[in-house]
């Protein structure tokens, strides 16, 4: 259970990396 909840992790991690690189530089683009 334990070993899954790494992968878990692990695999949300890359899963949402991505969306929030986007969202971060959609904000600089309001900003600039």
């Amino acid at each position: 259970m334990e070993r899954f909840f790494e992968n878990a992790m692990y695999a949300s991690r890359w899963l949402l990396a991505p969306i929030y690189f986007g969202l971060s530089l959609e904000g600089v683009d309001k900003i600039m």
